[in-house]
């Protein structure tokens, strides 16, 4: 099995435009409702200069953490109404 060249580029490209939106993200760590609209902002930035695809593989990156986000959302919902029940 060969192994597939590693694009050094795309890896330093995709660490720098996720160090770029952790940067954005900064202050809201402990609110995730406000982690999505960054990471909309971010997604659509991407979109809109996503030249030949380059970007699909960052986009679907940030695609999961948006719904690893929204889980976390219904989680914390429903575990306060829980503890409001007590």
């Amino acid at each position: 099995m060969a192994m597939s060249k590693i694009d050094l580029e795309k890896v330093e490209y995709y660490k720098d435009q996720t160090t770029k939106m952790a940067e954005c993200d900064l202050y809201h760590k402990d609110s995730p409702e406000l982690q999505i609209d960054t990471l909309s902002n971010m997604v659509g930035a991407l979109l809109d200069s996503n030249k030949n695809g380059e970007n699909d593989q960052l986009i679907a990156f940030f695609t999961h953490i948006g719904r690893s986000l929204k889980e976390l959302i219904k989680y914390r919902t429903l575990n306060n109404q829980n503890n409001a029940k007590s």
